[in-house]
């Protein structure tokens, strides 16, 4: 502040001066960063409700999430790389077939990052024993369980990123945050609550609400994809 706080008052900032450029970035930035913030808390939320889970049940669940993380991130890169070009292309001004291209071409490559997850999930699973090989037979036979699940979300998951990270490319983060922070508080957590500390459901089932979180995003983030509103965005503006 004290070498080069008179920049502050000089002209040349993106949006006329430092106030009102900071303004914008954190209109457009602090939703993406509620998005992140909600998603780390539901998870731990979560984890907290798995701590009823039977021992083995309980290893299962926290087995799969490292391998999640790190296999997920072939279909997550991805889909947000989609995203960053998908805002150059709109900071171009490139033609609505152009961007209608780009972007089939980057959801063919969705989907062949999510067979891959898939892929490196089965390739783990089937070398479970060289993997894990003190596992107990029972938490071996419930991951065994969790695999038809884990390769089936892929799909639905990078489809939804993809539909995700384009409006939010177009400076739609708003709707976008609702739709996450929504499907997580409104339908996650409870519903994890509601299997584990009432029904006593099994461990498959749990697993399985992460299959339908992403189901019922499918619908408001495709909608939203369809209707076409990013492909006139002013990401400059």
């Amino acid at each position: 502040m004290r070498g080069h706080g008179a920049l502050r008052r000089l002209g040349g900032w993106h949006n006329g001066t430092l106030r009102f450029t900071v303004r914008r970035h954190l209109i457009f930035a602090l939703p993406i960063a509620a998005t992140f913030v909600s998603a780390t808390m539901a998870t731990h939320v979560c984890a907290l409700i798995y701590a009823n889970m039977p021992l083995s049940a309980f290893a299962a669940m926290t087995l799969t999430g490292p391998l999640n993380l790190l296999a997920g991130q072939i279909a997550m890169q991805w889909t947000q790389a989609t995203g960053i070009l998908v805002a150059q292309l709109l900071g171009q001004h490139r033609p609505e077939r152009v961007l209608d291209t780009f972007l089939s071409r980057a959801w063919a490559g969705a989907f062949v990052a999510a067979g891959l997850v898939a892929a490196v999930f089965l390739a783990v699973f089937l070398a479970l024993d060289h993997v894990y090989p003190e596992l107990e037979a029972e938490t071996r036979a419930i991951l065994f369980g969790f695999l038809p699940l884990l390769m089936l979300i892929q799909l639905p998951r990078a489809t939804n990123a993809i539909c995700g990270n384009t409006p939010r490319a177009a400076g739609d983060t708003v709707y976008v945050m609702h739709i996450f922070v929504w499907s997580q508080w409104a339908f996650r957590v409870p519903a994890t609550a509601l299997l584990m500390l009432y029904l006593d459901a099994p461990a498959f089932w749990v697993l399985s609400i992460f299959l339908w979180e992403e189901v019922i995003k499918f619908p408001a983030f495709h909608r939203r994809l369809w209707r076409g509103d990013w492909k006139r965005a002013q990401v400059a503006a």
